[in-house]
């Protein structure tokens, strides 16, 4: 399996000056006395080892020792099992964000050898670990992405809606994923009514204190009953789509 080690293991050698001898994929001999390649070593007792296995050292493997009655040879086949990238589909491929808040989506990506993962923005702008931000800085700070995939998306605006596009890449190919995102703005509702009415002087302005969530919500107060040429009572409620200052 790509990126594994592996051990061969050749029948040990009766002549014990020069032990086993084993020839690589590359034609190089070698045994453990000289071992060129740093990733591959071999042992006084005839073992082979081959670290982090790539697909550079699939192959015939030949072992060659000693006998009493003379020299013998030993083949082995060494396979690396590579898979090409596949992003597990987890979600659903168009998201609503609410207006305001962060909002993180997972590529889960798996492969052998393990692929590169990297998030196309709408605009083309590519986000991988290596490069998550601009010039000025400011986009890191908008879109992060970690180790295993997830793209973490902070503050969403309108401005952030559109395809975002998951890549994973390894040497035998590449697969992607798109997610559709659509911000949406939260309607305005009242989060407490302790104070529903109050008492007012005519041509005078009158202020309820409520807590409200949404945006563009404001404050409004409404005359409904007229107690005389000098007083009003009021009423509040929550007007959604325009902005004004707070009093």
């Amino acid at each position: 399996m790509y990126g594994s080690t592996v051990y061969l293991h050749c029948p040990e050698s009766t002549s014990t000056q020069h032990g086993a001898l084993w020839r690589l994929p590359s034609k190089t001999l070698l045994d453990y006395r000289y071992s060129p390649e740093r990733s591959i070593t071999a042992f006084p007792n005839g073992t082979l080892r081959i670290q982090q296995l790539t697909e550079k050292d699939g192959g015939s493997y030949a072992c060659m020792f000693q006998r009493p009655n003379g020299e013998d040879m030993e083949l082995f086949q060494v396979e690396v099992l590579m898979k090409p990238p596949k992003i597990e589909h987890l979600g659903t491929a168009q998201t609503r964000v609410t207006y305001g808040e962060n909002f993180q989506v997972d590529c889960v990506a798996s492969g052998l050898p393990d692929p590169e993962v990297s998030w196309s923005l709408p605009d083309g702008t590519m986000i991988n670990n290596a490069l998550q931000s601009d010039d000025s800085g400011a986009r890191s700070r908008r879109y992060v992405m970690f180790g295993n995939g997830t793209l973490l998306l902070q503050q969403m605006g309108k401005k952030d809606e559109g395809d975002y596009t998951c890549y994973a890449k390894n040497k035998l190919g590449e697969d992607e994923m798109k997610v559709s995102i659509r911000v949406v703005v939260d309607s305005p509702r009242i989060l407490s009514k302790d104070q529903t009415s109050l008492w007012g002087r005519l041509d005078e302005p009158a202020y309820m204190k409520y807590n409200a969530a949404g945006l563009h919500s404001r404050r409004h107060a409404r005359a409904t009953h007229h107690l005389d040429h000098s007083l009003w009572h009021v009423t509040a409620h929550t007007v959604p789509g325009r902005q004004v200052p707070s009093p």
